[in-house]
């Protein structure tokens, strides 16, 4: 049976083939590792003894629990998602604080550098490969087609379309009556 690509389908087989490779792994690193790095900032900028007034005492004593807001031009969140709108990073764990961190975007740029290079660099590859993997898509119009001229992608391909279920229609029509509709069949 001859299964025609539709988009959607086009978009399911693209989604499982992207997440099949190490894209993935590598972007939730770099999100932990700017998680981390955004933590150690705002433990380093609690004043001296916040530790040990904070340690052994319950979370929900402390009103602030710290997530940082870095510049759009260098926080690594921003390039991962491709976009600007990704200002706050969290933390792995909520952290009580005493004061707010408040950075410049050099100094910004000087703890997530490194990670915002890193991060534009994956959003880069990460597109051009979508990009690529899409355009081999649509030049496919057929799920044998598609295997046929790539047989790797075999696994990523549904086998046949989705089951729908059976409706009796016995019981379709005993709830159309119950909104009002005429049973009656009509005469020809």
């Amino acid at each position: 049976m001859t299964i025609r690509l539709t988009n959607t389908l086009r978009e399911e087989i693209l989604e499982s083939v992207m997440r099949a490779t190490d894209f993935p792994a590598q972007r939730a690193a770099i999100e932990q590792q700017t998680s981390e790095v955004a933590m150690q900032l705002c433990i380093s900028a609690q004043p001296p003894g916040w530790d040990a007034l904070v340690k052994d005492h319950p979370a929900d004593w402390f009103k602030l629990d710290a997530s940082m807001w870095a510049d759009r031009s260098v926080n690594p969140l921003v390039a991962l998602e491709n976009g600007n709108w990704h200002r706050r990073i969290d933390y792995p764990k909520p952290v009580p604080v005493a004061v707010e961190l408040s950075l410049t975007t050099v100094q910004v740029e000087l703890w997530f550098g490194d990670l915002f290079k890193r991060a534009t660099a994956w959003r880069e590859a990460y597109d051009a490969t979508r990009g690529e993997l899409r355009a081999f898509l649509m030049s496919c119009r057929t799920a044998e087609q598609l295997v046929e001229r790539m047989p790797e992608l075999e696994k990523h391909v549904p086998k046949a379309a989705k089951p729908y279920p059976l409706v009796a229609s016995n019981s379709v029509l005993s709830r159309l009556a119950a909104f009002g509709f005429d049973r009656t069949v009509a005469a020809t």
